[in-house]
């Protein structure tokens, strides 16, 4: 929707007649120039401006490349196209960049280049593929290997293009050295960059010449992401400061770095009017940037890329400044001596030693510390006292500043890390205003307004484990300092989160059994929440690594079912821990559906907690047929005749009572006499299938009838109000 309303406006720009093409900045213009040609639309004013700022050298590689390849000669562009073609050839670099935008938007590699020597210069002949054919140039000529490869693109660019090489006949001019002009256009810094980006290190007079002020969005990316970080560092880091200085340039540099690799464009998450987060889909997964926080929603997108970018440009090589001065001339005795000090290092101590005859005594001295990364020691020899000691300072000092390069290599990469894991992910969605769900021990992130994400974000979920160390931390401030934008619900599972962990720490935790009888662990008082608290004293307690530890034993490894000692020790566990007593239960049983049908029966409870689940395991250890009634609610005939008898005495016992519908007198009296009454019953009362001519008594034999069975009235309901 955001891109149609973008394409709505820019069309609408194009067809009136009274827009000042000129007042428009180098993007949007571009913007305009794009959709143009894309449309096929001829706008007089368009073409002049265009026409006037390749004379006047405003335009880049991205205005010419849409002028050449784009724009149409039936509708009046011819003559800017070959005007186009003429500024590729005067400035330096502008050829080969236009080139390689060509071979970005038809998915080729980028132009080959074949050099040899010629006399008194050098040849070169550049080609590209095109619709399965390599179109091949003319070849150039120069007094370098940068002229005769400038001539050559220009060239193929003509062949490509199908227009004549300016100077048609001759040699093109070679291009002139760089410049020595500090007013040097942007324009010809960004062809320069083009063309030497490739390089290990940049010309000292292209790295003078490069500034915060002088930086387009494609100068920013060719630093950022085609330079070398370790020979180009000062270039990049005016770069990082043209890019913090304007930030607004952040979004176009993101959008050619996904274009030149061929993957999709960035995409945003707008979290109100002042917050935005960008993410981009990548090869080996998904990459996302911190959140930003702006005054206006524009600023905050511009913010978001910034944020990617940081992620996604790489770092430069960290360096350590102490080894360098020392061996400037300062003594490795004194650094330390400094970094004692400063708390940087502890327990700082030097041993001497000698040996050897006394007139060549050898001195040995052992220099050892205590840093945060560890404890360090070295010894090292010398002919005087103090140079044994200067020896083993220095490589004392070695040591530790090897051990802190790496420490902050790890840093770096941990840093860089955190945009592609999903522990890094989960937190960044959070902060930046996200919604969060909880369920089956996973977590599943929503969009700011309660909707769910959509395209690489659907659906995305994160382990319990892999959520709580950011839960945990989630209210205070991001790695940049700045205050996080929470969704009421990430707040509201951070608490629930937090009372967890202290919970655990508190060591309120306990064994117990599950619903199904398998063994897990609970937090005390943590019934309230739904069994978040429950699912992470699980995850805790039971990591993945514990029974490679302890071995598969319950409560370390895979949950199993307990049974007989094990189950009731668990169930005093637990009962210790939470003694909530359990709800009356009964067990209803019900009549059959027709004659000849089975009994049936049901387990009725107010509700179904740990207490009643531990109630219903005592009671299924006192009389097994109850985990039958639970599971299928079957009840056979003798189970039927032993709920008349002592079963009802033991589930009673547990809580459990036995309520039977009311059929006939002589069954109520049954009922009514207690568990004293003697239960008499024939062979096929035991069947499991219901005795219709033989009704219940309660005192002796059966009472045979051949024609009736027993009324549908007589089931008037169970005796604890109804069925």
């Amino acid at each position: 929707m955001g891109k149609d309303r973008v394409r709505q406006e820019l069309r609408a720009l194009l067809a009136d007649p009274a827009v000042g093409f000129a007042a428009l900045p180098g993007d949007e213009f571009f913007a305009a120039l794009k959709q143009a040609c894309q449309d096929g639309t001829a706008n007089p004013a368009l073409i002049a401006d265009c026409e006037r700022r390749i004379m006047s050298g405003e335009v880049g590689p991205r205005e010419l490349h849409q002028v050449l390849f784009a724009a149409s000669d039936r509708h009046g562009w011819a003559g800017v196209r070959a005007l186009a073609l003429a500024a590729a050839g005067q400035v330096p670099g502008a050829a080969v960049a236009v080139l390689g935008l060509e071979a970005q938007r038809l998915g080729v590699a980028a132009m080959q280049v074949t050099e040899s020597a010629a006399d008194g210069g050098f040849t070169a002949t550049a080609s590209l593929e095109r619709d399965g054919a390599r179109v091949e140039g003319k070849a150039g000529y120069g007094g370098s290997k940068k002229t005769a490869r400038q001539a050559a693109a220009l060239s193929l660019l003509a062949a490509l293009t199908g227009l004549a090489v300016p100077a048609d006949g001759d040699p093109p001019a070679a291009p002139c050295d760089f410049p020595d002009d500090p007013g040097l256009r942007p324009a010809d810094l960004e062809s320069w960059l083009d063309y030497q980006v490739a390089r290990p290190s940049p010309d000292p007079e292209l790295a003078t010449a490069v500034g915060p002020g002088k930086l387009t969005a494609r100068s920013v990316y060719l630093l950022l992401f085609e330079a070398d970080p370790r020979g180009w560092a000062g270039a990049r880091a005016a770069a990082w400061e043209a890019l913090v200085s304007a930030p607004v340039m952040a979004g176009g540099v993101l959008s050619m770095y996904s274009q030149a690799r061929g993957w999709p464009t960035a995409r945003y998450i707008q979290a109100g009017e002042r917050s935005a987060l960008a993410f981009l889909p990548a090869p080996d997964g998904l990459v996302v940037g911190a959140p930003s926080r702006a005054a206006t929603a524009k600023a905050a997108r511009a913010g978001a890329a910034l944020a990617l970018l940081r992620d996604l440009a790489p770092p430069a090589r960290s360096q350590t400044r102490d080894s360098g001065r020392t061996t400037a001339g300062r003594s490795p005795v004194t650094v330390l001596n400094e970094r004692a000090q400063t708390g940087v290092i502890s327990d700082l101590c030097y041993e001497h030693d000698v040996s050897g005859p006394p007139h060549a005594p050898v001195f040995t001295c052992t220099a050892s510390c205590a840093h945060a990364t560890g404890s360090y020691t070295c010894a090292a020899e010398g002919r005087t006292k103090n140079e044994a000691k200067t020896a083993a300072a220095a490589g004392l000092l070695d040591q530790i500043t090897g051990q802190e390069r790496s420490a902050a290599a790890q840093l770096a990469r941990a840093a860089e890390a955190e945009a592609r894991s999903a522990r890094g992910i989960f937190g960044r969605l959070l902060r930046a205003g996200c919604g969060l769900d909880f369920g089956d021990r996973r977590f599943e992130v929503t969009g700011p307004a309660d909707a769910a994400l959509e395209g690489p974000l659907a659906a995305f979920t994160v382990p319990l484990l892999e959520a709580l160390p950011v839960l945990a931390t989630l209210d205070g401030p991001a790695a940049d300092g700045s205050a996080a934008v929470l969704h009421e619900s990430a707040r509201a599972w951070a608490r629930a989160a937090r009372s967890a962990l202290e919970a655990v720490a508190a060591r309120r935790v306990y064994p117990a059994l599950d619903a199904a009888g398998r063994d897990c662990w609970r937090l005390a008082g943590s019934a309230a929440d739904g069994g978040f608290a429950d699912a992470v004293a699980e995850a805790l307690l039971r990591p993945p690594g514990a029974r490679l530890v302890i071995g598969d034993l319950p409560y370390a490894g895979r949950a199993r079912v307990l049974d007989g000692d094990a189950a009731e020790w668990a169930d005093r566990c637990a009962e210790a821990a939470d003694p909530t007593p359990a709800a009356a239960m009964s067990v209803r049983v019900q009549p059959p559906a027709s004659a000849g049908s089975p009994l049936t029966a049901e387990l009725h409870a107010p509700r179904l907690g740990h207490p009643e689940h531990r109630m219903l395991r005592r009671a299924a250890r006192d009389w097994p047929p109850l985990d039958r009634i639970r599971r299928d609610g079957t009840l056979g005939g003798g189970d039927a005749a032993e709920l008349l008898g002592p079963a009802r005495d033991r589930l009673a016992a547990h809580g459990i009572t036995v309520e039977w519908p009311a059929w006939s007198g002589a069954s109520a009296q049954a009922r009514s006499r207690g568990h004293g009454a003697r239960i008499a019953r024939s062979r096929s009362a035991v069947s499991p299938t219901w005795p219709g001519s033989w009704p219940w008594t309660a005192n002796r034999s059966p009472k045979p009838r051949r024609t009736r069975s027993p009324p549908r009235t007589a089931w008037r309901g169970c005796t604890a109000g109804g069925c």
